[in-house]
């Protein structure tokens, strides 16, 4: 008697038992909601995975749903084949919609997954599996719609980028990352650059000790009225261009903790920080600093700047570096090395309030632009330019142009060794009694027809002909009718 065949449950026993890798495949999914506006509107719904065909500038396929005409809700199945297809769907219908992104694999990167998804309304990723990703670059870039961006579960702890990550959000108000572990993260660039909607940020949590590029990080997030960034260690930045630049109602910032002993890069930093008052940024280290470009640029409400530590030392751009600053009242720079420096054009342009300025230290023998430097400096009375020195200057257009308080100028520093553009150099100067311009030869003197214009109080204008000091008011003013 032939015994009854034996049954092996132990196939179906591994059937059962999942390991835990694929629950979380099973359980890899984002919910989001889509407002469409009007009927038959084809709407991005999820960019190409794959960073290296955007970067080497390919054109993604498109996916495009088939569905009723009356879809309400629907999925998005992420696979294998289709991981690189950009997903599309037109509507036939306005009004919200909801969708759920399921993800059959763990991905290492999604960088631009929402690029210019611009009808997301609401992203959830707290069902979202991120523990082998290593960018998201760019990763909600341009949701312009964006309100609610729930972050909660997201593991961060192999990214090792976040540039672009929410720039451009529009509409988003808020921003909970106290589940960032940012421990490996190195480039923060521009990360909530554009968020004009932003009105907090808690970043207490944030590990910067590895960050290397922070430039444009708050750029142009002008609804933040504070920002605590105590916690941040800055030791390894090397790039903080327009970190702060354009956050409009920021009111006060405390940087006394920053560490700037690597950067080199600092143009933009505080640009159009419209409401800040004061600055104290006597802790930082700008030894390597190479471009203080636009640095306060309109910063029109800034009344006081603490600048003694500052090293100019290797510094070759300051220009517009206090642009439109108008109630700074007093400026102390003395510690100032201007060496190395090319560029002074607008340096002080429009610092209405500035009663007088002390640049007997600055040296700009090696200085090539200087055009519009003191312009509208309306109450500036005096002006130590007495070391200057600018023999290389090669533009010097509108450069005391509506300096109305200034009585007298002694340019006798200046030894131009050829002509300089110099087109309305002292126009709308009404006060100016005299100038000092006796060690540079009449020769390399370009002045032109408008350049006193507005000068109805000058009298001596001290030149050079051929080795003598000479009054040539009247013989200037007879050349240039």
């Amino acid at each position: 008697m032939n015994a009854e065949p034996r049954t092996d449950i132990s196939n179906e026993c591994k059937d059962d038992r999942i390991n835990e890798d694929q629950k979380e495949e099973i359980n890899n999914f984002i919910i989001g909601e889509v407002e469409v506006k009007e009927d038959n509107k084809k709407i991005k719904l999820l960019n190409s995975i794959e960073l290296l065909k955007r970067e080497c500038g390919q054109f993604m396929e498109e996916y495009d749903f088939e569905g009723v005409e009356e879809i309400k809700d629907f999925e998005i199945f992420v696979d294998d084949k289709n991981i690189n297809s950009s997903f599309y769907y037109t509507f036939p219908k306005k009004g919200i919609y909801k969708l759920k992104y399921k993800f059959n694999q763990f991905l290492k990167t999604t960088s631009y997954m929402f690029n210019e998804c611009d009808s997301l309304t609401l992203l959830d990723l707290s069902n979202f599996n991120t523990k082998k990703v290593a960018k998201m670059t760019g990763m909600f870039s341009r949701c312009n719609s964006l309100r609610t961006l729930n972050l909660s579960n997201i593991d961060t702890s192999n990214v090792i980028t976040m540039e672009g990550m929410f720039s451009l959000c529009n509409n988003l108000e808020s921003l909970d990352l106290l589940s960032f572990n940012t421990k490996n993260l190195r480039n923060m660039k521009n990360m909530f650059g554009c968020c004009i909607s932003l009105k907090s940020l808690d970043l207490s949590s944030f590990n910067t000790e590895n960050i290397v590029n922070m430039a444009g990080m708050f750029g142009e997030c002008e609804s933040l009225i504070s920002l605590d960034i105590s916690s941040f260690n800055t030791k390894n930045v090397t790039n903080m261009e327009f970190m702060f630049g354009g956050c409009r109602k920021l009111k006060s910032i405390n940087l006394f903790h920053f560490n700037t002993e690597n950067v080199t890069r600092m143009s933009d930093m505080f640009e159009s920080c419209k409401s800040l008052e004061s600055l104290d940024l006597s802790s930082f280290n700008t030894k390597k600093v190479t471009n203080f470009s636009f640095f306060f640029d309109e910063c029109n409400s800034l009344k006081s700047i603490n600048l003694s530590s500052f090293c100019t030392d290797n510094a070759e751009l300051m220009r517009s570096m206090f642009h439109r600053c108008t109630s700074l009242k007093s400026l102390n720079i003395s510690n100032f090395n201007t060496q190395k420096v090319k560029s002074m054009s607008c340096m002080f342009t429009s610092c209405q309030s500035l009663t007088t300025l002390d640049l007997s230290n600055f040296n700009a023998e090696n200085v090539t632009e200087m055009n519009l430097m003191f312009k509208d400096c309306k109450s500036l009375a005096s002006l130590d330019l007495k070391n200057f020195n600018p023999k290389n200057a090669e533009k010097m257009e509108y450069m005391f142009y509506g300096c109305e308080s200034l009585v007298s100028l002694d340019l006798s520093s200046f030894n131009l060794m050829k002509k300089a553009k110099m087109y309305e150099i002292f126009a709308k100067c009404s006060s100016l009694v005299s100038i000092d311009f006796s060690n540079t030869k009449i020769s390399n003197l370009d002045f032109s027809s408008s350049d006193f214009d507005g000068c109805d109080s000058l009298k001596t204008i001290l030149i050079n002909i051929e080795g003598l000091k000479v009054n040539g008011f009247k013989l200037i003013m007879e050349e240039k009718k």
